[in-house]
């Protein structure tokens, strides 16, 4: 956007017509409208902008009143988490897609905001959107148009767990179709600070930036934990529209599924595995090498497993709380005991086989 409009957070609260929140994610079809009443909140990554300095994302939490196909969305301008402002977005709902659209004014710049978003499933969806924005008549500032990529999770129940906390997470490309589908069985290692909000219209909600430089959105919805994203990788744009995740205490696993391509229409789906990192001044430090790529298992006293690698280029290093673990390679497991302040080298390389 202009200068003017960088300064714009519009962390609004546009209400946009809740998702369905179930945990079916068929495809809706036909033109019948999917329900979206509900409080959500949008995340946009800018693709192209005409405004100097480029505004990098913009974040917007939402809520709207539905009938039948029409959808009245309001924007929380000053984002205190009510809507008393009454700025009115007017949109439609048909089948799996909500268009909205309207002008919007902060800090005499007035926004024109256009929205699509689809792929309406388990309480999140996906899509584009456009921002133009018209200063004030007799201001030097020029009129800025920007096109976005958009993730909406829907605001849920109150959370029963905190994400909160640096994660480190093993990604396996489960499937691939269309030019990536070569990808299909390669593993990737990234790490993931998370930051959950605790109170308010919000609570629940949670965001995610990645050492990979992807960005995610998402929320805890008591037990149930739906994550969205957009993010460039490869040479191609993605919109995550699934995911399975689970937590239990520090670990989490499941399935990320997402569509690249110029229409998106193809697919791709991640194998999630991650382990929550202790403090720096707590637990024991875990630090493994390999001369070789090796792929091995850590495993804890009860039996939970998470898959990891190791390669000549960097060492892995994580954080285990107090406790009696094992690393298996090729059906050999190696014993480790973590001590608090302990700190524990394994070469790869030189455990049985």
């Amino acid at each position: 956007m202009t200068h003017r409009c960088a300064a714009l957070t519009l962390a609004a609260s546009l209400l946009l017509a809740a998702c369905d929140t179930s945990k079916s994610y068929e495809t809706v079809n036909g033109g019948a409208p999917v329900p979206v009443n509900g409080v959500w909140v949008l995340q946009s990554r800018v693709l192209t902008s005409e405004c100097e300095p480029e505004l990098p994302e913009r974040r917007l939490t939402v809520n709207v009143v539905q009938s039948g196909r029409d959808v009245r969305v309001f924007v929380d301008i000053d984002s205190d988490g009510t809507f008393g402002e009454l700025v009115e977005l007017p949109g439609t709902v048909r089948g799996e897609e909500l268009r909205a659209s309207g002008m919007v004014e902060r800090a005499g710049i007035d926004y024109q905001l256009d929205l699509t978003l689809k792929w309406i499933v388990w309480g999140s969806m996906t899509g584009s959107m456009q921002v133009l924005s018209v200063p004030d008549a007799g201001s030097n500032v020029p009129s800025c148009l920007t096109e976005e990529m958009v993730t909406a999770v829907k605001v849920g129940n109150a959370p029963l767990f905190d994400l909160s906390g640096s994660w480190a997470v093993v990604q396996n490309v489960s499937f691939a179709s269309g030019p990536l589908q070569a990808l299909a069985g390669s593993q990737t290692t990234s790490d993931w600070d998370i930051a959950q909000e605790s109170g308010n219209i919000l609570r629940g909600m949670f965001y995610v930036a990645s050492s990979d430089t992807r960005r995610y959105l998402g929320t805890v919805n008591d037990s149930q934990i739906i994550l969205g994203g957009t993010f460039a990788a490869y040479g191609q744009e993605f919109h995550v529209t699934y995911s399975t995740l689970n937590a239990d205490g520090d670990q989490m696993s499941g399935q990320l599924l997402a569509r690249y391509g110029a229409n998106k229409e193809f697919e791709i789906g991640w194998d999630i595995d991650a382990i929550r990192q202790a403090s720096l001044t707590s637990g024991a430090l875990l630090q493994v090498s390999s001369a070789e790529p090796a792929a091995f298992q850590l495993i804890d006293d009860v039996g939970r497993s998470l898959q990891l690698s190791a390669d000549p280029a960097r060492t892995l290093r994580m954080r285990l709380r107090s406790g009696v673990y094992w690393i298996e390679r090729d059906g050999y497991r190696h014993p480790l005991l973590a001590e608090e302040a302990s700190k524990l080298d394994v070469d790869l390389g030189k455990l049985a086989r």
